[in-house]
């Protein structure tokens, strides 16, 4: 599993496969090509681009700090909505990385849960 790490250099999101996960490891999001997807509500919270998970802005909301630095962008058009996979079991809890510091770049203004629940 992969940490993700918010603006302020907290771990915030866990990436295992194509599906995000809380810290609390509830199931939050899925990947489907380079997009992410709401699992509570199955809409399109924004691009992947490299490291970085966008909002539907282009601007960084996680990254993986080991994949490369965050990168914000401009706003991508919509994708078509995908089928919703079948919910994945739960992983264990890994052990919480530490805060580190966060690159410079364009932030999304939306604060994580917003951002999940839109």
């Amino acid at each position: 599993m992969t940490p993700l790490f918010d603006k302020t250099g907290n771990p915030a999101l866990w990436l295992k496969g194509d599906h995000l996960f809380t810290t609390d490891m509830k199931w939050a999001g899925f990947i489907v090509r380079d997009n992410a997807w709401s699992a509570s509500t199955g809409n399109w919270l924004g691009k992947v681009v490299g490291a970085t998970v966008q909002d539907q802005r282009g601007r960084a909301i996680v990254w993986a700090p080991s994949q490369g630095r965050p990168q914000s962008g401009a706003a991508p058009a919509q994708p078509a909505k995908p089928a919703k996979p079948a919910r994945p079991a739960s992983p264990a809890r890994p052990a919480t990385p530490a805060k580190i510091a966060t690159p410079a770049t364009t932030w999304s203004s939306s604060s994580l849960l917003a951002w999940l629940a839109s």
